[in-house]
């Protein structure tokens, strides 16, 4: 069946998407030791501000003391290298995933789905489970789970 005009635009704009994600763990990988550092500042503006305006609350005050602890004992450069080797790696399994599909083979949608899973667990890996590994993969798994629906149910156009 002929794909239709829209298809070959998403796929192109997936495509230009995932190669920006792929250039940024490459970068992430190499500049580990100032990426890590911005990063952890940056974090920690954002959620001191927060943790004043809850600063009457206990209970929010252990769990801000609990993100700090996390800052500074994972986010470490030597773990953010990890992280944006293993996220590199599934990239880069994903964009080719998606040059398939945009060819219109279904092993794509496999090696799309695998790249990513590769990302999103080895992000949970390095960080844990806790607030940190959440924040690195909230966007993977709400880009994964888009892509994923768009192409399953296009399915019957693929091969």
């Amino acid at each position: 069946m002929e794909q239709s005009r829209s298809y070959k635009i998403i796929g192109i704009i997936l495509t230009v998407i995932l190669s920006v994600m792929t250039v940024s763990n490459y970068s992430g990988y190499t500049n580990a030791n100032k990426d890590s550092e911005l990063l952890r500042a940056d974090l920690k503006t954002a959620f001191s501000q927060q943790q004043l305006a809850y600063e009457d609350v206990p209970e929010m005050q252990s769990r801000f003391e609990g993100f700090n602890e996390q800052l500074e004992n994972k986010l470490v450069p030597n773990v953010y290298r990890q992280k944006s080797l293993y996220r590199l790696i599934g990239c880069i399994v994903s964009l080719f995933g998606i040059a398939l599909l945009r060819n219109g083979k279904f092993i794509g949608f496999h090696l799309f789905l695998g790249g990513m899973a590769v990302g999103i667990l080895a992000a949970f890996y390095t960080f844990g489970f806790g607030m940190i590994g959440w924040l690195f993969n909230v966007t993977y798994i709400l880009f994964t789970a888009a892509v994923s629906i768009y192409y399953y149910t296009k399915k019957k156009y693929l091969m």
